[in-house]
């Protein structure tokens, strides 16, 4: 297969033949469908591991918009108050706004082909908005440890509860209470 070239004014005009591992790839490019393009890129191995490298330093990025103190994430604050009112809708667009690419993906990992759509675009349900918001709650404080309402939200859980010490010591994923949670936890109930 050839492939035409064509370079900016002035430079030469080049024809390259595609190897043959590439030909489905240049075939899907000439039909101009994004989703053939997509699914050829992604069948081949070297490319592959090169966009899984591109995404995640894009991923990166937008979880670094997240984590910035200028403007503080939901995730961040530490308020009786936020815990009372938090709402995993609201962190969910906030990911939204915030950290679309990585949204996104956590989006497409979670929900079900057939999810219904609103005049507004897609609705989730409670349910799927609940595991992006805990799947992206536990990535971002694995990224920045001031991100930990989530935390607090089960540490509260776990007190309240009365749940037994080795029940904490059972999740591996940060996500176990602590003294000072135990004590936020008091100061929730005088509220």
């Amino acid at each position: 297969m050839q492939v035409f070239v064509k370079r900016p004014a002035g430079s030469k005009h080049s024809i390259s033949f595609l190897s043959r591992s590439l030909k489905k790839i240049g075939r899907s490019v000439g039909r101009k469908n994004p989703s053939a393009i997509a699914r050829q890129v992604m069948s081949h191995p070297k490319i592959r591991r090169e966009i899984v490298k591109v995404m995640g330093k894009v991923i990166r990025k937008d979880m670094l918009q997240v984590c910035s103190k200028s403007t503080p994430s939901l995730l961040r604050n530490r308020s009786p108050e936020a815990l009372k009112s938090f709402c995993w809708t609201d962190l969910v667009e906030e990911l939204k706004e915030r950290a679309p690419v990585f949204s996104q993906i956590l989006t497409e990992c979670v929900t079900r082909r057939q999810r219904k759509r609103s005049k507004e675009g897609k609705s989730y349900s409670i349910r799927d908005s609940a595991v992006i918001g805990v799947c992206a709650a536990v990535l971002l404080r694995h990224r920045n440890q001031n991100l930990n309402l989530f935390q607090r939200l089960v540490s509260v859980l776990f007190y309240s509860a009365h749940s037994p010490q080795r029940v904490s010591h059972t999740l591996a994923i940060s996500l176990t209470f602590n003294s000072h949670s135990c004590r936020f936890s008091n100061e929730c109930k005088n509220c």
